[in-house]
């Protein structure tokens, strides 16, 4: 599934020092609560990363479940 060009920007410019901080948030959430904070910061970095390159690529984020 391609990921929407809209949101691929915006991931890749979240400064890293604020990661934690917006995992924590997103662990808070009912979707999100039985995954547990370490997890959900894990998926949070590795998203940026393909944001990154997607951006610096010029190329489409791709993502697959």
């Amino acid at each position: 599934m391609e990921f929407p060009v809209q949101f691929v920007g915006p991931l890749a410019a979240i400064d890293e020092s604020k990661l934690s901080r917006i995992a924590a948030q997103w662990a808070s959430t009912e979707e999100l609560r039985l995954r547990g904070g370490d997890d959900v910061l894990q998926m949070l970095v590795d998203v940026r990363r393909l944001a990154v390159q997607s951006r610096s690529s010029s190329e489409p984020m791709f993502l697959r479940g």
